[in-house]
């Protein structure tokens, strides 16, 4: 009897996770088929255990091949697909077979959903839909050499949609560190020579994985730039990684950008909802991320979860946990939290906030009948992890709750003498742990270290605790993963470089375990150490987990007169000040600064640090005031003025920042801080741009031009306005009212003609009048562009609309003349040409000088011209005009419009462009971002559909 359901999978050095898979499927499958790719591993035997049609295959760099391959070996009318890290749930695999079998679809290929853990340990998850079923006639076949697809060799697809899941761990950390997926695909896409869009997905995909994100994002845009339909499914998500990527990059504005424009088309999407929440929660705007989720929560029955179910319910109720808990509100936090672990109880993370929560505010015997009921009595809560959890609460007799756990048969040996020695930290009993690591080997105590109980960050606070040269030795000595010798240099008073974000997050755990025990000596050796954190991490510390809240209490000093000693006292201060911050204790900082300053009031660090306050506390306006006291004492104090300028920043003033920038260089030697302040510097150098237009237009295409200037990304351009207005319709004058009230730097400058300028749907009617009036309109704006030293002036016809980025793409391609794209049907039955050519009037293809061509060479080159300009790139052209970019360079060189009366070209762009070239300036055609062209009345009805496509794009960046 023919078979059913064939299973096809292929593998290599799966051993680890094979068997799991199998077992899910098999007896229910009715053949598995395995194609084995070259494992080294027991792979094929374990395979051989399930089935005797495990088949070696060549691996040839192509999924697709090897997948064929397998299927060529199926005999069932169906083919199921699977691979080694992914498994299904037998119940449910049954009724899905069973289903096929009896109500057959009508489809042949069949998606299923993907459920990826994902994290460490695989935490969360995250949702997708995979071809992974079809018909098995001959017909249907795997292609593309990664991400492979499915495709019908007659081209009669007929694709469907399952509920049935497949869970794939694949992407889990731990998984993916083992297999270095990621760095196997990247090469298989670069291999790949003709690239799809989606291919740019991909690639943005696994850079994203490997945490090259400036990478990911522009491989996610040029996907999106080359997307030929935006309601394909891999254009969705290309969306949502890019703005994940975009904020993990801390480019917020961006990403909440495209989700202005990607909530209006995917509004049922909860996905686009929940990242605006995301980074409002980051941003610390508590406020508007509470709404947010509070929002999803409200809808959660109206809204669909493409990347994560967990985004519907699980992670608003965390993050207003997270949230509440900030703001003091106790209850609601405890309430939140609690929810999010009654849909999600293996987020060790909540476990771990609510027990610090119960820790800080309920007597010890409470805290202990929660442990006892709720972590104790949960099957899939091991010991080890209830360990994690409690270890990882920044209070004392959370942590000793740990030693219940020391005769717990599921603990292995080593496990229980970590547990054994981290209580007799808890206990501050140093004496009887140097005793057990006495007696232990190097290699025995790193292996202590791995079980994640008695940590390398508890080895450091002992070590420094100790002051031993011993254990320094040991730590320099054991291998890590990755190096923290850098540290270890900073810890004990080595010459080191600057810490990396990695060794500040290690800084940061052993400062945070160090309170949690209370031990002065590490404390406030750790405080000394500050100094070498960055100046983010500094202005940045809430960002540390709450840790244990010590009542520290105002501390008055009485300032000697002796200078030393007030110095000292002042370095005293700021390491108690910096205690403080670190645990988020403002108010206690601000208590201990105010009554130093009663005593030494024309100290002026203390008022650079109680800016420092103020600025965590985000007062801005009160930190302002403050360094404004401490700089009329002392107005060259260059901590004073840094914070000023760092504030200014904060308030988008770059001009005042940069002013205390530049001051602060003339009295520093600090090589650290002059490069932090020169990056600052050429970060806020603001191009000085011109936008000249002269506009004769009917209000309804008018409207539009004026739309989209208003929308141009100008990061980094200070930008300017100057309009002819040589309207003939009162309405379209208005136009150019309303504009300069909302935008700022706009000049309209009012045309003294009345002429008529001819239009249809047809064509424009120039004359010679008309060309030349317009020609001395622009070279008008050329001159002001000179008198007033612009950097740049963009000369633009009002007939156009303009991509957001089309200023930030001319710059950034560093011509002295470039014109930005537009594609225009000169009549209605003409094809689309661009504005730019390469030789004479208007040819548009490549001709050698002498060069004779026929009829069908024209043709050829013409259609090569044109299609190299579909492509995004910068070219080099002949002529070009009316969208265009001109340096100031080229305006001091006296490129213009006037007209050269020993030639015939018709059209002033013409003079222009040969006037330019005489003058030594090439010209180009940027073809990244083109603008759309209202040439005629009729092409109004698809501007809307343009501006809708460039919403979602509109701070895409190469």
């Amino acid at each position: 009897m023919k078979p059913f359901l064939s299973i096809c999978m292929i593998v290599k050095n799966e051993e680890n996770l094979l068997r799991r898979c199998l077992d899910s499927i098999k007896g229910i499958a009715d053949e598995i088929i395995i194609a084995d790719t070259g494992s080294v591993d027991k792979t094929k035997d374990i395979a051989l255990e399930y089935t005797d049609m495990v088949f070696d295959y060549t691996w040839e760099d192509d999924f697709s091949k090897a997948r064929n391959f397998a299927a060529s070996k199926a005999s069932g009318e169906w083919i199921f697909v699977i691979d080694a890290d992914e498994f299904v749930d037998r119940d449910s695999f049954i009724k899905f077979k069973e289903e096929l079998k009896n109500n057959p679809p009508d489809y042949n290929i069949l998606a299923v959903q993907i459920v990826n853990f994902v994290g460490l340990n695989g935490k969360d998850t995250s949702l997708n839909y995979h071809e992974r079923l079809y018909k098995n006639d001959g017909l249907i076949s795997y292609y593309r050499s990664i991400h492979e697809l499915l495709k019908h060799k007659e081209s009669k697809e007929r694709r469907g949609f399952s509920d049935f899941q497949i869970y794939h761990s694949g992407y889990m950390k731990n998984i993916i560190n083992e297999k270095e997926k990621s760095n196997r695909n990247l090469t298989l896409l670069k291999k790949k020579k003709e690239k799809e869009p989606i291919d740019y997905y991909f690639l943005g995909n696994e850079y994203d994985q490997l945490g090259d994100l400036d990478k990911a994002i522009k491989y996610y845009q040029k996907g999106f730039q080359l997307k030929d339909d935006l309601n394909k499914d891999w254009v969705k998500k290309l969306l949502l990684r890019l703005v994940n990527t975009l904020h993990k990059a801390n480019r917020n504005k961006e990403a909440l950008e495209i989700i202005d424009s990607c909530e209006q088309i995917y509004p049922y999407l909860v996905d686009f909802k929940f990242y605006r929440g995301k980074i409002h929660f980051d941003e610390e705007d508590y406020e508007s991320a509470k709404e947010v989720f509070e929002e999803i929560l409200r809808k959660k029955n109206e809204l669909k979860a493409d990347s994560s179910n967990d985004f519907l319910e699980y992670l608003p109720y965390k993050l207003l946990g997270e949230i509440y808990e900030s703001e003091n509100e106790l209850h609601l936090a405890v309430h939140n939290y609690s929810r999010a672990l009654s849909i999600n109880d293996a987020d060790d993370y909540v476990w771990s906030k609510l027990i610090n929560l119960l820790a800080k505010h309920s007597p010890l015997d409470e805290l202990t009948e929660f442990f006892n009921n709720n972590l104790l009595t949960k099957n899939n809560i091991t010991p080890q992890r209830v360990i994690k959890i409690l270890l990882d609460v920044p209070d004392l007799n959370a942590q000793k709750l740990t030693r219940s756990l020391l005769d717990e048969s599921e603990l292995s040996i080593d496990e229980k003498e970590a547990l054994f020695i981290k209580n007799l930290c808890l206990d501050g009993n140093t004496n009887e742990v140097v005793k057990i690591i006495a007696e232990k080997s190097p290699s025995q105590i790193y292996s202590l270290l791995t079980k994640g109980i008695f940590t390398i960050i508890d080895f450091i606070i002992l070590t420094i605790e100790l002051q031993s040269q011993e254990y320094q030795k040991m730590l320099y000595d054991i291998k890590f993963d990755k190096s923290i010798n850098n540290l270890f240099h900073v810890l004990f008073n080595k010459k080191h470089k600057k810490l990396d974000e990695f060794e500040e997050e290690l800084f940061v755990s052993i400062l945070k375990q160090a309170n949690v025990l209370g031990w002065e000596t590490v404390i406030n050796h750790l405080n000394s150490k500050m100094k070498y954190l960055s100046l983010n991490a500094k202005t940045k510390l809430k960002k540390i987990e709450k840790q244990i809240a010590k009542n520290a209490a105002p501390r008055y000093v009485q300032y000697e007169n002796n200078q030393e000693n007030r110095k000292k006292e002042i370095e005293e201060i700021k390491k108690e000040i910096e205690n403080l911050l670190s645990n988020q204790l403002y108010e206690e900082a601000l208590t201990i600064v105010d009554e130093s300053l009663k005593s030494a009031p024309s100290h002026v660090e203390l008022y650079s640090i109680k800016a420092v306050i103020l600025i965590n506390m985000q007062q801005l306006d009160r930190a302002i005031e403050v360094l404004e006291k401490g700089l009329e004492i002392d107005p060259n104090h260059v901590d004073c003025l840094y914070n000023l300028a760092y504030i200014h920043e904060r308030n988008k003033n770059v001009h005042m920042a940069n002013k205390v920038y530049e001051k602060i260089l003339g009295l520093t030697n600090d090589e650290e801080i002059i490069k932090e302040i020169k990056d600052q510097l050429n970060k806020h150098d603001k191009k000085k741009i011109l936008v000249g237009s002269p506009i004769h237009q009917k209000p309804q295409i008018l409207k539009y031009f004026l739309k989209s200037l208003s929308r141009l990304d100008i990061e980094g351009i200070e930008l300017h306005f100057l309009f002819i207005d040589d309207n003939d319709q009162k309405e379209s004058s208005l136009l150019l009212e309303e504009f300069s009230k909302a935008e700022k730097n706009v000049v309209i400058c009012k045309s003294d003609f009345n002429d008529k300028y001819e239009r249809n749907n047809q064509t424009h009617f120039w004359n010679e009048y008309l060309i030349w009036k317009v020609a001395n309109f622009k070279d008008s704006i050329i001159q002001i562009a000179k008198e007033f030293n612009f950097d740049y002036l963009f000369l633009i016809d009002s007939d156009l609309v303009l991509h957001p980025y089309t200023l930030q793409q001319l710059l950034r391609a560093n011509k002295d003349i470039i014109s930005n794209i537009f594609w225009t049907k000169w009549q209605p039955d003409f094809p689309a040409l661009p504005q730019v050519w390469m030789f004479d009037q208007y040819e548009q293809y490549i001709k050698f000088r002498g060069e004779q061509l026929s009829k069908e060479q024209i043709i050829e080159r013409h259609k090569d011209f044109v299609e190299t300009l579909k492509k995004p790139g910068v070219y080099e052209v002949g002529g070009l005009g009316a969208c265009t970019l001109i340096s100031k360079k080229a305006i001091k060189a006296g490129v213009n419009f006037s007209e050269i009366k020993n030639i015939s070209f018709w059209g002033e762009d013409r003079h222009f462009c040969i006037r330019a070239q005489a003058l030594g300036f090439d010209l180009f055609v940027d073809t990244h971002y083109p603008a759309f062209h209202i040439y005629r009345d009729s092409d109004l009805r698809n501007v809307e559909k343009y501006m809708e496509s460039v919403d979602i794009a509109y701070l895409f960046r190469n």
